[in-house]
């Protein structure tokens, strides 16, 4: 190719030089005298030509570029062959590259990815070069993460306090008694307020120093250096190298349609098929349209089209993860595939159930079989064929009650099909006069902005479709806000104006779904704090007496009562090589948790393995008159949950339930509930209709006695159930993040922009 393009120069004079040295400075002599030892006669420097044997002296401190002169030529026809073989010498020489002075100017030519201008050699494109999990593609300042940890020196120390107050953060102990030493050998005061203390001694005290041995002073280790050590007071922000783009130099010079890898990654979904229908028709692009093409209009289909393409999995609900998934398998095109899904509508909007329905069809339609496990009516219509599972929950469920066609369903005497046919309905909120309000203005943080005015003492319900803004506007604005407003820090709230009525709230409560505790040890007995009275009625009993057991003697998760073999897990597990661990019950105590003497203390004949064995409802009739223990059980089972075992382990239980149990602890703290502001995201997912209406009912008297619930929500059934709604809107992304209506359900059901009306 590079001798087809000098033939092409019919006529020109030609000067074929090899590349050897860029803005090399020091003594060029030794390179030199090599070149002449190859047998080359003359070099350019500095684009200047000059016979090796007479070169001046030359400044070692300046730098030159060097090339060797391998041919000079006119270019002609028959001269192809001297052409060919002077340009094989100069790449060979030049180590891929050769110059060609054509006329007095210079044209480059390289048969190998590199740079002459910036002496920089380009890896060979690939997959790995475009992908931050990789070392050939990361950016070596942040190893693909696009952010770096660096200790803020601001958030160690605590301005209005002295170093004898505990100004400094991390500074404890022993570590602090021998840093104040240093400190005070250095001149610093331990008493007065940082914010008094010269720029010098702060500086010392944040960077410290390593002074000399002769000075006889104790080593003073900064703050920051600390900090660093034990990972606090870091905080991320952009890499400097990549300014996040998370790539290396090579890839992020590497263009389609004059966008790189990583701009185009931070177009949402929709942005991006827009981007790539606007290419022009290449060999490259044909391809790259076709397979991203079909995967977009899935992934647009099923409402993620808000979604930027380098989102973080871990910012991802559970709903959108599995359209992702879906989307995945629905890009292979397959057919006799058995596809099943868990609740695939958690956290959408009605709007974007109707796309998920008509792709779930679109699959079936291809020769697949879809199962999907639902609660969502939308989707219930939609089917085929429902098995519809009860009567109850719990013991009082596992039957099939209902098979056949929702139109069959919607005859059925069964939870389900009462719902579906409207014959059970959540009545609507008694009309209530709003007093006090509480109001967020200014909101601009992602895609908002908004104003959210809030009620006090009342169901208030903020809806829109996925990616309006719900959550930037509900927890990372006004809750974040409110958090810190209260002294409780946390992270920045996102950029707001002004916050105005916040001075009834006291507290703040998030009743999220996330497992009661972190370890299997957590249970519904545990989370509603019952069970520290039922272990001080055991020991009250005469049995307990006799032995000398306090409460402590009940634990499960400390010594003492507990049956050591298996550390009162009641289970053992058992390290399969190759495979997952298997948990069978304990041997030695057969999965009670306690050891003999223990279980020998009984309440009316149970023992204290029993009553973690027993459901909530049981339970209520072996407690019936211990009002500590009946009244939250008593909670419990109005929450629909009175098939709960007391001690079911916290991580078994599923997201719907473990948020109802923290409910039930919240109604328990009576005294508690006036000026709260509990904060619920999506409370409905995983939740039946029947099970909603027992939610509200919960919702409701956290409203009566004096609290105030902020919910996210996309469930009509509870929505219709609020006080108030708060629509955001009109769309998802930059199309949203605006108040579009406000008001009572039937406000937003009369109000033409929002879409959650036509659904309530």
């Amino acid at each position: 190719a590079v001798v087809r393009a000098l033939l092409a120069l019919h006529g020109a004079r030609l000067v074929l030089c090899a590349p050897v040295a860029r803005k090399r400075a020091g003594s060029l002599k030794p390179l030199l005298d090599a070149l002449a030892g190859q047998g080359f006669v003359r070099v350019r420097i500095d684009g200047v030509t000059i016979a090796l044997d007479e070169i001046p002296p030359m400044d070692a401190r300046v730098a030159h570029d060097i090339d060797v002169v391998i041919d000079r030529i006119k270019v002609a026809d028959d001269r192809k062959d001297r052409i060919q073989e002077a340009v094989d010498a100069a790449l060979k020489a030049g180590h891929g590259a050769l110059v060609a002075e054509v006329d007095g100017v210079d044209r480059v030519f390289s048969a190998v990815l590199r740079c002459l201008a910036c002496d920089l050699d380009v890896p060979e494109p690939s997959p790995r070069l475009f992908s931050f999990n990789s070392p050939v593609g990361a950016c070596p300042g942040c190893q693909g993460l696009g952010v770096v940890r660096t200790v803020d020196p601001d958030r160690l120390v605590d301005p209005e306090k002295s170093l004898g107050q505990g100004a400094v953060e991390g500074w404890k102990g022993a570590v602090k008694k021998a840093l104040e030493a240093a400190a005070a050998a250095r001149g610093i005061p331990l008493d007065v307020p940082w914010k008094t203390l010269p720029w010098e001694h702060r500086h010392l005290l944040l960077y410290g120093d390593a002074p000399a041995a002769e000075t006889q002073l104790p080593r003073l280790e900064g703050a920051v250096a600390l900090a660093e050590k034990r990972g606090t007071g870091l905080e991320e922000s952009p890499c400097p190298a990549c300014h996040g783009a998370r790539l290396g130099p090579a890839a992020r010079a590497v263009t389609v349609g004059d966008r790189p890898l990583h701009t185009f990654s931070a177009l949402s979904l929709t942005e991006a098929r827009a981007f790539l229908d606007a290419l022009p028709a290449s060999p490259v692009v044909a391809p790259l349209r076709e397979e991203l093409g079909r995967r977009m209009d899935f992934l647009l289909r099923t409402g993620l089209g808000y979604l930027t393409l380098d989102r973080g999995a871990a910012t991802l609900s559970g709903g959108e993860l599995q359209r992702l998934r879906l989307a995945a398998q629905a890009g292979n095109q397959l057919s006799g595939v058995l596809y099943v899904l868990d609740e695939p509508t958690a956290g959408l909007h009605p709007e974007d159930t109707a796309a998920l329905v008509a792709v779930l069809t679109d699959l079936r339609d291809a020769g697949n079989t879809v199962l999907v496990v639902e609660h969502d009516l939308d989707v219930v219509r939609a089917a085929d064929l429902v098995v519809d599972f009860g009567p109850g929950a719990g013991r009082q469920g596992g039957a099939v009650v209902f098979v056949g066609t929702p139109d069959r369903l919607l005859q059925a005497d069964t939870a389900t099909g009462r719902w579906l046919s409207g014959r059970e309905t959540i009545p609507a909120a008694a009309p209530r006069e709003h007093r006090r309000w509480l109001t967020l203005r200014g909101a601009t943080g992602h895609n908002l902005a908004a104003d959210l005015r809030v009620p006090l003492n009342a169901l208030v319900g903020v809806t829109g479709v996925s990616g309006a803004g719900k959550s930037s506007l509900v927890e990372d604005t006004l809750g974040r806000a409110l958090t810190r407003r209260l002294g409780f820090g946390g992270p920045a709230p996102l950029p707001f104006g002004h916050l105005d009525g916040a001075e009834p709230i006291v507290r703040i409560v998030r009743v999220d779904q996330s497992p009661l505790g972190r370890s299997s040890r957590s249970n519904p007995a545990t989370a509603t704090r019952i069970f520290d009275p039922i272990r001080q009625l055991y020991a009250k009993t005469a049995e307990a007496k006799l032995r000398g057991f306090g409460p402590e003697r009940f634990l499960f998760n400390q010594p003492g009562g507990r049956c050591e073999a298996c550390e009162g897990e009641g289970v053992r597990r058992v390290e399969m090589q190759f495979l997952p661990d298997v948990s069978v019950p304990c041997e030695v105590c057969d999965g009670k948790r306690f050891d003999e003497a223990t279980l020998t203390v009984t309440w009316k004949g149970a023992s204290i393995a029993d009553v973690l064995a027993m459901p909530v409802r049981e339970a209520r009739g072996l407690f019936g008159s211990v009002p500590a223990i009946a009244g939250p059980l008593a909670t419990l089972d109005a929450l629909g949950l009175g098939y709960l075992a007391l001690g079911q382990p916290g991580d078994t239980l599923s997201g719907g339930e473990a948020q109802r149990v923290k409910l039930a602890r919240e109604l328990g703290k009576r005294g508690e509930v006036v000026g709260t502001l509990y904060l619920l995201d999506e409370p409905s997912v995983g939740l039946h209709p029947a099970d909603v209406a027992l939610l509200v009912e919960a919702l409701r008297q956290l409203v009566e006695q004096g609290g105030t619930v902020l919910a996210v929500e996309h469930d009509p059934v509870l929505l219709g159930a609020c006080d108030w709604l708060v629509a955001l809107g009109p769309g998802a992304g930059a199309a949203g993040g605006r108040v579009i209506a406000e008001g009572t359900p039937r406000d937003i059901q009369a109000a033409p922009a929002s879409r959650t009306g036509r659904h309530l």
